[in-house]
């Protein structure tokens, strides 16, 4: 039953996730929240992974999901269910912006799904911070603030613009602050 269900939600996330494949997690959110396979926290690690091992963000994190849900087998279906609608869909896409693309309707439906997606993207940021970093609770009214987790996040922003926006290098050196505090006790 679990197999039919990742399939059927990443059939979903596959044609509805837009932007990329940060596009995917406002849904792996909300299949923490609807199903409990993983929790709210454990995504932070599914994106950590992500984002540093080879491939694809959103494929890894179907991967990831599926493994941490389902094992072996659940990789190998969520992968699946995440590619091949996109690819098919993609297919047909390609064919129709070709044959559109001086269209202004066009041009005006794909700023707007840009605008979605970044939307949906800057909602799952402002969650993930709130989980790691802040901690509030609505339903308590209560905040436990996190300093150790804020100030990674201070440096991975600083080292962010201190390398030219170069993403892996900021990654590289943010994992090299962290060792370097966890080899010295610091956190």
């Amino acid at each position: 039953m679990i197999y039919f269900q990742l399939v059927y939600e990443f059939i979903k996330i596959s044609l509805f996730s837009f932007g990329g494949g940060y596009g995917t997690l406002p849904f792996i959110y909300y299949l923490a929240n609807q199903y409990s396979w993983y929790s709210v926290k454990e995504i932070m690690h599914m994106v950590a992974i992500a984002a540093i091992t080879p491939g694809a963000f959103g494929v890894n994190m179907a991967t990831y999901t599926g493994f941490k849900t389902a094992g072996v087998i659940g990789a190998f279906l969520t992968t699946l269910a995440l590619i091949i609608p996109s690819m098919l869909l993609s297919i047909g896409i390609y064919k129709i912006l070709r044959k559109y693309k001086d269209s202004i309707f066009m041009k005006d439906f794909l700023e707007t799904l840009r605008a979605i997606a970044s939307g949906l993207l800057f909602v799952v940021v402002l969650q993930m911070i709130n989980q790691e970093i802040f901690h509030f609770e609505l339903k308590t009214m209560k905040m436990n603030f996190d300093p150790k987790a804020f100030l990674f996040l201070i440096i991975s922003i600083l080292l962010y613009f201190l390398v030219k926006k170069n993403i892996p290098v900021t990654m590289l050196l943010t994992l090299a602050f962290g060792i370097f505090m966890k080899y010295y006790g610091i956190i």
